[in-house]
This record gives C-alpha cells, structure tokens and sequence, in this order.
C-alpha cells in the first residue's frame, strides 16, 4: 500500500481563506474540494497533495485570476509554517534559515522537493512536485515562488527581487506581465522551478533574531519531525501525526486514523503487516523526543513530560525508567546537563 503524497491541513486552510478574502464563498469552496468545516478544523489533519494542486487551479479560474497563484504566494508569511516559521525568523543568516526550510519542509508537504544549490557567485532555490501524476501545476508552482520570494523579504527586511526566476510550465501571452510582478527575466519550460540570488545573500544576518531562543525552537521543531527508519511512507505520516499531538496529548489511533482519512481498522491492520502497533509508535516516537529534550537545560522535567503527552510527571519518570534504566534526572546528569529550571509558575 503506497499513499498518495499529502500535505498538511493548514496549507489548504491558507489557501481557502484568501480564496474567501477575494470574495469566493466557503461553503463553494469547501464543496469544491471535498471538505467539510469539521476537516478543516482539524489542524492534525492531512490532504491530498494532488486534490489541494487541483483545488488552486480552480480557485483561479472562479477568481478569473491567471496569476492566482502569484498573488495568494505574495501573502504567504513565513509564520505560516508554525514553529519553523519561527525558527527562520530566528536565524542566524539568510543561509542557516533557508537550510531549515529545506530540511523540514517534508513535514508540511510530501511528493515535493525543494534544495538550495550553488553555482558560482548565485545562489538556487528550487521547488519541484515529484509526483508525475501532477502534471497540470502551474498555480501551485507560482504560489510556490512568489512564497519564496516573500519569505526573504522577510528575512531581510528588503523589499528583495531575484536575479532570475525558472518555471516549469510553458509561457503565456501574460510574460510580460509575470517580469513586472517579479521585476526580473522569466524563463519557462524550465527543468524546475526556482529562483535565483546571489550568494552573498546567504550571508546576511537576519535582523532581530532571537538567537538565544534558536535551540529552544529548534528543538520543538522536532516534535513535527520523527527519522523515518522505515522506507514507508504511512508509517512516516502516523509518526509525525503522533509526535505533532504529543504536546496536547496523545490521540488515539482512531484520532489519528482519521486525521490520514483511513478507518481506525484499517490502519491497525496496515501497522500489523509492518510488525508495529500504534502503541509502538507513540512509545518509540516518545522515546526519541525524550532524549532531545532532555538535553535542554531550559526544559524542566514537568515541561518534558508535558511536551511529550504525559499529564503526570510520575508517569514520565515510570516510562523512562523502562527505556532506559535510568530515571530522567540521572540521564541528564549522566550527559552533563544541568536544569537551568528552578519553577515556573
């Protein structure tokens, strides 16, 4: 069983809310794509890559906008990625925060690739769908520049311009127009999407960076990002669904079930043929959080157990024991870190 590629909820939720900012009814829009309120209340939830490309090509033809995808990107904040938002607004360097979002985009959105590459005095950031079954792109392809574009805006507090920007897709009798909105040369039919800068760029420090701040949000980055072990893409996606809800407590796996659209049968069943169970998971997924949180001093113990779906402190402490023979505080003391903690009220 391979799953199709998906992307998290609040990227859909995006697109849908400027669609109604521009005048277009949920309730047509919902219809539309296949949703209901309730699944987009559900932040845990994903959808189909493909259903949410097709979704912004329709969205442009019923805001009879051929450049939807341009202007919905341009409104695109960094913050809209949550935690890793924040974390590349408190990068180092213009550099260190693109590399986070090349790292940790997979979590947001599967069958996609983005890299930052260089090539001399330029610099490259790409965006391609790898999935050939997504042939008619184009929206989803411009929201994905003109993002990239705003992103280092923001980052530079510039109102930046690349040097040259590639599409995909074939030209149209607007390419002119596209060279006005991005004041830079197009070129289509291109091998992949992407813009160009120069590298120096990268080296520029982002204002108003919190560094200080950087590990502790680095760290909670974590919780929406669990090492695939196993070459299987279902198993990745509950990994994450599970390490996402850890904060809030552990769903069930009937929660998770249908935040993937899957019934709760067969989702166990699915598991089982992979010699796991959810429980397996949450305990694994807790495990790994365990041993990165606890290397930060900042964290107590009680925020430990918090973070990772524990109500009590007792039963962290109980849980660790088990993984590791150790309780919680000897580990840290046993890799030299020291709570800076005292209470919080």
């Amino acid at each position: 069983m391979t799953m199709p590629p998906m992307i998290a909820m609040e990227f859909v939720v995006n697109a849908i809310q400027r669609a109604v900012q521009l005048g277009i009814e949920q309730q047509v829009i919902l219809k539309i794509a296949g949703l209901t309120i309730e699944d987009i209340a559900n932040q845990t939830k994903y959808f189909s890559l493909h259903q949410h490309i097709q979704l912004l090509e329709k969205l442009a033809v019923l805001n009879q906008d051929d450049f939807f995808g341009l202007h919905y990107g341009f409104t695109h904040h960094v913050s809209n990625f949550g935690i890793l938002g924040y974390v590349l607004l408190n990068s180092a360097t213009v550099g260190s925060a693109l590399n986070s979002l090349v790292q940790y985009f997979g979590v947001w959105q599967q069958g996609t690739e983005i890299a930052l590459t260089l090539d001399g005095n330029t610099a490259w950031l790409s965006y391609q769908v790898t999935d050939a079954r997504i042939s008619v792109r184009k929206q989803d392809a411009e929201t994905a520049i003109a993002f990239a574009i705003n992103s280092i805006r923001t980052l530079t507090r510039q109102h930046w311009y690349p040097k040259t920007v590639w599409l995909e897709h074939n030209s149209s009798k607007k390419a002119l127009e596209y060279e006005q909105v991005l004041n830079a040369p197009v070129l289509f039919n291109q091998s992949i999407n992407a813009i160009a800068m120069e590298r120096e760029l990268l080296k520029q420090k982002v204002p108003f960076a919190d560094l200080s701040l950087l590990p502790i949000l680095e760290s909670r980055l974590h919780q929406f990002f669990v090492e695939k072990e196993v070459d299987d893409e279902l198993v990745t996606l509950v990994n994450r669904a599970i390490a996402r809800s850890l904060p809030q407590g552990c769903l069930t796996v009937g929660d998770i079930a249908f935040s993937l659209g899957l019934s709760s049968r067969t989702l166990q069943r699915y598991l089982s043929d992979r010699n796991t169970t959810y429980k397996q998971l949450v305990d694994k997924t807790r495990y790994q959080l365990s041993l990165m949180y606890l290397k930060e001093p900042e964290f107590s113990l009680t925020e430990v157990a918090l973070l990772l779906g524990y109500s009590e402190l007792s039963a962290f402490n109980h849980a660790f024991r088990r993984w590791t023979g150790l309780t919680p505080n000897k580990y840290r003391h046993s890799i030299g870190v020291e709570s800076k903690v005292i209470a919080r009220l």
